[in-house]
């Protein structure tokens, strides 16, 4: 998920795997503490580390960074869904789908036009299929990195010199955050509101990764000081803040609750890189694959859900269940997250 060509930096690569373990506990925990407690930090720290491995000297080559944005983000996206809007009604049958919890009506077979029509709603980057939830992921890291490369593209062509260049972007970033957490408080019915308002807030995370990229030096990676990050996540349980969702909460306390998560993460990593057990390197070899897990950890969930079934007696109806069963034991999630993990990475 790197957004340019750079070694390859074991203490990130870790980020990325905690980062993503919390994307499939968020997924396999719903409806508990835990759930909330990943949603403050699972997806916006992988837009914090692309904003630090955003190389600003690509404004050079826009059509080679546009050209790689598309291959390694749009193409996935149009071929996975392409193959899920075709195996849609399939899925049904199957018992797979039922139920559309965000339209909050059933989920009804395709007929000829509207395969057609759905079709062209994935090749526009609007449209995914239930089981692929997190293929959000692609469109907000797609657009948030476009939005952030003609940023900054347009400030280093009109700026004077470097310094004003980095100030007309903050302050472009800034403005555009503003308006982002100002639409989400008070949504206006525009279309495409909501992409807008996603794409704004990302593009902000993809600079705090940048700011810290930038000050790195000057910001040491303290234990104490990553405690006390934990200490107000902690704090904020209760407080619905989710990306996908697109639920920021106030805007301050979204910030810190990024900034947070991200910093927790990062010393961390540094922690664990120094050890250089098996652990460590298992962690590094997570977060070279998290696409994967990424992408495909919500259909790998349904092999706990057949297994769930089959220890609680439940009936066939419980296949369609988005994302996990959401009843029975609370430590169901520790199954769905080692099989969404462990499968996927399997595969690679």
């Amino acid at each position: 998920m790197g957004t340019g060509t750079h070694h390859h930096d074991t203490a990130f690569s870790i980020v990325k795997a905690l980062g993503i373990v919390a994307v499939v506990i968020s997924h396999a925990a719903i409806l508990t503490p835990l759930e909330t407690f990943t949603y403050y930090f699972n997806t916006a720290v992988f837009f914090f580390v692309a904003g630090y491995f955003f190389d600003d000297g690509q404004t050079a080559a826009p059509g080679r960074f546009i050209g790689r944005k598309l291959r390694r983000l749009y193409l996935p996206y149009v071929v996975l869904g392409t193959l899920f809007v075709l195996l849609h009604n399939r899925f049904l049958e199957w018992h797979l789908i039922a139920y559309d919890f965000s339209a909050r009506e059933a989920i009804l077979p395709y007929d000829t036009p509207e395969l057609l029509r759905t079709l062209g709603r994935v090749f526009l980057f609007l449209h995914h299929e239930q089981m692929q939830a997190p293929f959000w992921f692609l469109q907000g890291l797609f657009l948030g990195l476009m939005l952030f490369f003609c940023i900054t593209l347009a400030t280093r062509k009109l700026a004077p010199t470097p310094t004003v260049a980095e100030r007309l972007r903050g302050g472009s970033i800034l403005f555009l955050f503003t308006v982002a957490m100002l639409l989400a408080r008070h949504p206006s019915g525009i279309p495409g509101e909501w992409i807008a308002v996603r794409t704004f807030a990302i593009t902000g995370i993809i600079y705090l990764g940048k700011l810290f990229r930038i000050f790195r030096a000057r910001l040491p990676l303290d234990g104490r000081i990553a405690t006390l990050c934990l200490v107000i996540l902690l704090a904020a349980a209760g407080c619905r803040v989710n990306l996908g969702g697109r639920l920021f909460a106030n805007p301050v306390f979204f910030v810190v609750l990024v900034c947070s998560g991200c910093y927790m993460l990062v010393t961390a990593a540094s922690r664990l890189t120094a050890y250089g057990n098996p652990l460590t390197r298992m962690l590094d070899y997570t977060g070279r694959h998290t696409m994967a897990i990424m992408l495909w950890h919500i259909p790998a969930f349904k092999l706990v859900i057949l297994f769930q079934m089959w220890v609680c007696d439940y009936p066939p109806r419980y296949l369609a269940c988005h994302p996990v069963i959401p009843t029975g034991s609370p430590w169901w999630w520790i199954p769905y997250t080692v099989v969404g993990i462990t499968l996927p990475l399997g595969f690679c």
